[in-house]
């Protein structure tokens, strides 16, 4: 009886350990869960981007291709108007997919002349506006994860640029250690 008894105990103290071992199974998968979600989210911040400078690239072969017929980039007042006019592009064609809600994802700098040296910036990305055109102040960052973003330069290739380099762009045509008026 005394050996039933000791039996008895130790399927009894088994039994509490099964919770345990419950709990710490759930917690595998909710991190796993977890850690899946993550990578769907860095898959999909990836696609924006290249996506996003995509977009850029070919808002900048347009915007070149519009240059050789009128021998000026369009005005920045009205540059989304007239590319997309020229080209028979769509407003999806002026978004960047990772800045929800705006209208265009880009915006021009107004400095920017097609006789510009190689890497002076043309187009860049922005917060959002149609037409918009500026310089650096108008530029974003927080569209990407890795805070850079995509800029097209009058050599026409586009460069994801990061934050540090900012100040090192281009935006009013200097031509190394010379001035373009």
């Amino acid at each position: 009886m005394h050996k039933e008894l000791a039996k008895k105990d130790k399927v009894t103290r088994r039994i509490p350990w099964i919770p345990i071992v419950l709990v710490a199974f759930v917690g595998v998968l909710i991190i796993l869960a977890i850690s899946e979600n993550r990578s769907q989210k860095r898959m999909r911040e990836s696609a924006y981007r290249l996506v996003c400078g995509t977009r850029l690239a070919g808002l900048g072969r347009t915007m070149r291709e519009y240059c050789d017929e009128f021998h000026e980039y369009p005005a920045p007042d009205k540059w989304c108007d007239l590319l997309s006019e020229y080209a028979e592009l769509s407003e999806d064609d002026f978004k960047c997919p990772a800045n929800k809600g705006a209208r265009c994802g880009f915006a021009m700098n107004p400095a920017a002349h097609p006789d510009g040296p190689p890497d002076m910036v043309v187009l860049f990305e922005a917060k959002g506006g149609w037409n918009q055109y500026g310089g650096p102040e108008l530029l974003t960052l927080e569209n990407h994860r890795e805070m850079r973003c995509h800029v097209f330069f009058n050599d026409g290739q586009v460069r994801f640029v990061r934050a540090e380099e900012i100040a090192e762009l281009n935006w009013k045509g200097e031509e190394k250690g010379k001035r373009i008026e």
